[in-house]
């Protein structure tokens, strides 16, 4: 697979990769796409998340904006909205996202609560 970029062909692979990851209070990658010197393109996710509760899990989107990390946006997950898995669309409203630098982390507020799914990018050589 390859684009082309200023009249550059750029290889890139497609991957996918599993998310399960225990959240804390402390917040947390639950994928982290910044290798030096790489380009991604994160085609999307689904998550599923556990009952949290009387408490909230928070997730965090993150890209590069003039070359500083910036939270693109977040998502409160409570025990009203758990119950459904939530794809990079239903959450951020974005097919695709493309950059040097992504990152999905999240955060619970009380207890540690393990989060599920998916994603998938593509990755330049």
């Amino acid at each position: 697979m390859g684009t082309i970029r200023g009249g550059q062909i750029i290889v890139t692979k497609r991957l996918s990769a599993p998310i399960n990851v225990a959240v804390g209070t402390i917040e947390v990658d639950l994928f982290n796409l910044s290798v030096a010197g790489k380009e991604y393109v994160l085609e999307g996710f689904f998550l599923k998340f556990p009952n949290p509760g009387m408490n909230s899990i928070t997730v965090n989107l993150y890209s590069l904006s003039d070359n500083v990390e910036t939270k693109y946006g977040e998502y409160l997950v409570n025990a009203n909205n758990y119950q459904i898995s939530r794809t990079m669309m239903d959450i951020f409203g974005l097919a695709s996202l493309a950059s040097t630098l992504i990152k999905l982390k999240a955060i619970a507020i009380g207890g540690t609560h393990t989060i599920t799914g998916q994603y998938g990018y593509l990755e330049s050589k």
